[in-house]
């Protein structure tokens, strides 16, 4: 008697262990499920989140997810943390904070370089030309000359004839001794432009419709010859503006703007605005040169004083004394 009533003891032991451990793995079933919903929940934020950033810059890969007007009204756009102003405040400080560590984690050091403003309209300009990265320019002729400052002793420029003006006084008389080279074609006639390249060509700018005999040109077939070339194709797009032109579509590898004219809109405003679509060694240097063509000079004046002084070593009389302009 005492033994059965052991073993109904045990199996009731038994069918209690294996209850509460079918109880247990349904409860970690359930909180497994429960974690799979929140980890989907999570994760399907994110995209949410991804896809509202790529909408907010107004652009992919393909080329504006937005309505192009949608687009420049919000892209590089974004609500003042510290006020919640919807329109950017005007930033007037040239200096930014430095963290104890030296560096500058705000991604500001000082406003020639870049500034909240600047980087805003340079985001949105990329984001109207579905490109990768612009630089905002004091004047479209200021792009010029950084491109033309980007270029090497010997490389050579093909335009257009009509091209306008400005560029050709740039090149011809600004960098007349820089060792650069220029030949100025129909960009209507294929079979010229063609003929016109060199091995040396690095740089085929296209202006479109053109300053100021309004002749258009095929962008695709010009962007195709220069591609051939291994040159840098780069056109001047201030009379189409985005709106009109979308010249990376059709092959074109940088695009140019004065700001001043069509998208400025209202005669107030002075800028030029280079836009590429990818990372390219000319845009690197016109980056650089934007900054660098206001330091040198002042750098070398800075030395004249010493370099005039009678009391200076001789060494320091050799600096060379740059005039501003």
């Amino acid at each position: 008697m005492a033994i059965r009533n052991i073993r109904r003891d045990g199996n009731e032991a038994v069918k209690k262990l294996l209850k509460d451990k079918i109880i247990a793995e349904d409860e970690d079933r359930r909180a497994h499920d429960e974690i799979q919903k929140m980890t989907d929940a999570y994760m399907g934020k994110l995209d949410q989140a991804a896809s509202a950033k790529e909408k907010e810059i107004g652009k992919s890969s393909k080329g504006p997810l937005l309505e192009i007007e949608t687009t420049a009204v919000h892209a590089g756009r974004r609500i003042d943390p510290a006020t919640g102003a919807v329109t950017p405040p005007i930033h007037l400080s040239t200096t930014f904070e430095r963290s104890p560590d030296g560096e500058y984690p705000r991604g500001y050091s000082y406003s020639r370089e870049d500034n909240p403003n600047r980087r805003a309209l340079e985001e949105c300009l990329s984001a109207l030309e579905g490109g990768k990265e612009a630089l905002a320019f004091s004047s479209g002729l200021a792009v010029v000359a950084a491109l033309a400052q980007g270029l090497e002793p010997g490389d050579h420029i093909l335009a257009p004839d009509d091209v306008y003006y400005g560029l050709r006084k740039v090149i011809g008389d600004v960098f007349a001794k820089s060792g650069l080279e220029i030949a100025y074609v129909d960009m209507t006639n294929l079979v010229s432009v063609r003929a016109a390249v060199r091995p040396s060509t690095r740089l085929v700018w296209i202006e479109t419709p053109s300053n100021p005999l309004m002749k258009i040109t095929d962008l695709a077939a010009v962007a195709a010859i220069a591609r051939r070339a291994n040159a840098i194709s780069v056109c001047d797009g201030t009379f189409a503006t985005p709106i009109l032109q979308r010249p990376f579509e059709q092959g074109i590898d940088m695009v140019t703007h004065s700001t001043t004219k069509y998208i400025g809109g209202h005669s107030d405003v002075m800028g030029g605005a280079l836009v590429t679509k990818y990372d390219n060694y000319l845009f690197e240097r016109a980056a650089r040169a934007s900054s660098l063509a206001a330091r040198c000079p002042r750098h070398s004046n800075a030395g004249s004083p010493c370099a005039a002084s009678e009391r200076c070593p001789t060494a320091c009389a050799r600096i060379r004394r740059t005039p501003t302009r």
